[in-house]
């Protein structure tokens, strides 16, 4: 049997509207020499009839059916069924540019390198700010680039844009937890640690769709604890290879998060008034503040009272006009 140098993964769930559109970018790549893993996580939707459809007129597509368990499940199942010497992980709703393989590939096999990463557009502000340098070796990667990803100077969460060599993960055997939010996160903070380079390719090959149903956009109530658990795993980081990591910047930066957040418990728990106050009473945020440049834990008083006044509108308001300030301040 064929084996392809490339082995896509795409994990299906529910995107009859997109699905298309990101298979077809596939089918017009100008390096051929792939093949496209279609995993169904569970569709309730038309995208399993759509996905064997495409597996009926090409050869080179693969279909996997099976009851839904989430994303890293379904990224799993392609890993141990991929053939391939390289691995893409691309969202269901989301297409890449024709020659994003093309233009992966060569610095993959001219350098010998480990992980590919390209551009993002998008019409959210995503950002990989990697410094001009083409090859990033391994001391590099935890000395520079990770305190740059730490302090929100790059945005390398995402397992999408990227062209990973298989190996890495089968021979250390890494792969995506079973997470609501932030498994493309945990699997690159582990498998950064394991490579021996990285390639940037300051192109924008791959293009994310936001959209209403985007589960980044969608409304999680365990995301304050998901925070608190990555915030953790970062201290273990920093602290097993010694970063050099300011964690008065990295506080300020997730107070940040959690201030925006508090805003979206607002708008879309009807229990908002208990969430908020087990998030301001949190010893998390409560040592954060203490060691951050811009935010101390006076500030949430008036939000407490507030929250004991239900007064709503007036909560809104002072939430809107306290992110906003952090956010200001913080870029300075």
């Amino acid at each position: 049997m064929r084996t392809p140098i490339i082995s896509i993964i795409v994990p299906v769930y529910n995107v009859e509207s997109y699905l298309s559109c990101c298979i077809d970018s596939i089918l017009n790549q100008t390096f051929s020499d792939w093949e496209l893993l279609l995993i169904n996580d569970g569709s309730k939707d038309g995208s399993g009839t759509i996905c064997d459809l495409y597996a009926s007129r090409n050869n080179r597509i693969r279909v996997f059916h099976q009851v839904n368990q989430g994303v890293s499940s379904a990224r799993n199942q392609g890993i141990e069924l991929a053939k391939g010497k390289y691995l893409m992980f691309i969202d269901a709703d989301d297409y890449v540019a024709e020659n994003i393989l093309e233009k992966m590939l060569y610095p993959a096999e001219i350098y010998n390198i480990d992980v590919v990463l390209c551009g993002v557009t998008t019409s959210s502000d995503i950002k990989l700010n990697i410094p001009t340098y083409r090859v990033l070796q391994h001391d590099f990667i935890m000395n520079g680039l990770y305190p740059l990803w730490f302090n929100g100077g790059c945005n390398l969460n995402s397992v999408c844009a990227k062209l990973y060599r298989r190996k890495v993960f089968l021979n250390n055997d890494i792969r995506f937890e079973n997470r609501r939010r932030g498994e493309d996160w945990l699997l690159n903070i582990k498998l950064f640690q394991r490579i021996r380079n990285i390639y940037y390719l300051p192109l924008p090959l791959y293009i994310y769709v936001r959209h209403a149903d985007s589960a980044m956009t969608a409304y999680l109530p365990e995301q304050f604890e998901l925070w608190i658990e990555n915030r953790n795993i970062w201290h273990h980081i920093i602290e097993k290879y010694r970063l050099r990591i300011d964690d008065k910047s990295f506080n300020t930066q997730w107070i940040t998060k959690v201030f925006y957040y508090l805003l979206f418990v607002v708008y879309s728990d009807n229990q908002y008034r208990k969430k908020l106050a087990n998030i301001l009473h949190s010893k998390e945020l409560y040592s954060a503040c203490l060691n951050s440049y811009l935010v101390r834990p006076y500030s949430f008083q008036l939000l407490k009272i507030l929250l004991k006044w239900h007064r709503h509108i007036e909560i809104i308001f002072l939430l809107k006009i306290m992110s906003w300030w952090i956010y200001k301040h913080s870029k300075k």
